[in-house]
């Protein structure tokens, strides 16, 4: 196990607050200086340095939140247990991807040990036996219910916003066998390959080469479907290369911040490394780091959100390219907006010479005829406006398409289902419209 010291992380509280108070001296200085009378390059000078103070300001207000917080974090106030979900991208989920294993760190005065992982089917068979049931968020099982979650765990990232699924995670684990948890972190193969940077390379039993900071990424999202003919290999080997990571980031020594900084920070804008947890205080801190995940709720003006999910259980989502172009008009005098959303979904997975896996769906596999490389794409569009019109262009043609509505995150959501040939494409145009208060219309 690795411990960190958590006395002596106590003891940067103070010279952080110095730190704070200097700045906020430096602010008071800087306006007392402020003068018409102030000639250039002078002035120049002084409104730089002034908007580093208070960039720097904020940063130093979260440093001290986050040694304040780090004894509850990392138990040295009880024992913390936090579930670990690990996404793959290769099987579209509108949170980053379906979670195919997971794990559980526990944390014992700064003491970090991955003290249980496993493939989803060693919580999801459990769950399914003992009953297990989803009393909430609402607003979830009023989109998602249908999917029926607790018996299918692995599809919880069915909603793009964390704070959501951390707590639906939260509640069934516990249900599945498993500890109540006080925190629930997502992480995806390209974030598990910017950790092996700390951990340098592993070495996966079956595999012909270790996983290292550079091919980690491409072995999980696609060479481990053509190395692995059996599911149940599969699931070892993902299993073992999550565990072998953790472990030693559980009892090896980390970088600096900074270096951890560098390497994590583009994880953490890209959504692949997510946190949330029950506690208040703790949600509010991982907000301000920007780890919440939390997906945009509008504010007034317009807001536009684009979600897919796999609708054929197949792992073709490597091969998808997707994009969107939107132009929306605005009338200061009545506050009306009219907007198009113009879709461009393309499938460019091959129609053979791919193992089964990644290109055959969940209706094949059942017996049914859809051709293999066929990607199926379950698709939400949220925006604040109303639906007037949806066209859909395809090889086939083009005509109106027939889309779901159903409300979340205070928007509406408009949902369709495509099937995409391989190498085929699909454009979905929306004509919105709606009513935006003239105090907003800076949001468009």
């Amino acid at each position: 196990m690795h411990t960190i010291d958590l006395d002596l992380v106590a003891s940067f509280e103070q010279p952080l607050r110095d730190a704070e108070a200097a700045l906020e001296e430096a602010a008071g200085a800087v306006d007392d200086v402020r003068s018409p009378w102030l000639v250039e390059p002078l002035a120049t000078r002084v409104d730089k340095f002034d908007g580093e103070v208070h960039d720097a300001l904020p940063d130093a207000e979260i440093a001290i939140q986050g040694v304040e917080l780090a004894p509850q974090l990392l138990g040295g106030e009880g024992t913390r247990h936090y579930y670990l979900a690990f996404l793959t991208p290769s099987e579209n989920r509108a949170l980053g991807g379906f979670m195919g294993s997971f794990g559980e760190l526990t944390a014992t005065n700064g003491d970090l040990e991955l003290t249980r992982s496993g493939s989803i089917e060693d919580i999801e068979l459990p769950a399914r036996a003992n009953g297990a049931t989803l009393s909430g968020p609402q607003e979830y099982l009023d989109r998602y219910g249908r999917f029926e979650i607790q018996n299918y765990m692995g599809d919880a990232g069915l909603s793009p916003d964390m704070p959501t699924v951390g707590q639906v995670l939260a509640e069934l684990y516990p249900q599945a066998g498993g500890q109540p948890v006080d925190g629930v972190i997502t992480v995806d193969p390209v974030a598990l390959q910017a950790l092996l940077n700390f951990t340098g390379p592993i070495t996966v039993t079956g595999y012909p080469e270790p996983l290292t900071a550079d091919n980690a990424a491409d072995i999980l999202l696609r060479q481990q479907y053509l190395t692995f003919d059996q599911r149940s290999d599969r699931k070892d080997f993902l299993e073992e290369a999550t565990r072998k990571t953790f472990d030693l980031l559980t009892s090896g020594d980390l970088p600096g911040p900074r270096q951890v900084t560098d390497v994590l920070g583009p994880m953490v804008d890209q959504g692949r490394l997510m946190v949330w947890s029950p506690t208040a205080d703790e949600q509010d801190f991982f907000e301000r780091v920007g780890l919440d995940g939390a997906y945009p709720r509008p504010a007034g003006g317009d807001l536009i959100g684009l979600t897919t999910n796999n609708a054929a259980n197949n792992k073709i989502d490597i091969f998808m390219d997707r994009t969107i172009d939107y132009t929306a008009s605005y009338d200061p005098t009545s506050g009306a907006v009219s907007s198009q959303a113009t879709i461009t979904i393309t499938n460019n997975a091959p129609a053979s010479g791919l193992p089964d896996v990644i290109l055959s769906s969940g209706d094949r596999i059942r017996g049914g005829d859809t051709p293999l490389g066929t990607n199926g794409v379950y698709l939400s569009f949220y925006t604040p406006l109303q639906l007037d019109d949806a066209v859909a262009r395809s090889a086939l043609g083009e005509g109106p398409q027939a889309m779901e509505s159903e409300r979340e995150f205070g928007m509406s959501v408009y949902s369709t289902r495509f099937f995409i040939p391989a190498g085929q494409t699909v454009t979905l145009v929306l004509n919105l419209s709606g009513a935006i208060d003239p105090a907003d219309a800076q949001a468009l």
